[in-house]
């Protein structure tokens, strides 16, 4: 099976992890990913609202990680990163476990 380009860039999650990602990266993965209809991009934790507020209306999620990079967090305490990534916008979560 072939994807056509538009079918590929459905599949494909845009993401910048580094945790000094300065905010004008993080804004130019937001334009990178309208440009080519990514299906999400995938931020830190700490940039979630802003990725979220770039990408209103525009068929493109937000996300985040959840216990990144190591899974060594407590339960309770993904728990929470995962509540509070929701209510900042996040549509999709990658838990570390």
């Amino acid at each position: 099976m072939t994807l056509t380009r538009q079918e590929l860039a459905r599949v494909i999650d845009h993401t910048l992890l580094k945790p000094d990602a300065p905010e004008p990266a993080i804004r130019q993965l937001c334009v990178e990913a309208r440009e080519h209809g990514f299906i999400s991009v995938c931020v830190p934790p700490c940039w979630v609202s802003l990725a979220a507020a770039d990408l209103e209306d525009s068929g493109v999620r937000a996300g985040t990680v959840i216990g990144f990079p190591l899974g060594a967090n407590t339960t309770a305490t993904k728990a929470f990163e995962a509540e509070e990534a929701i209510r900042q916008g996040a549509a999709e979560l990658d838990m570390v476990l």
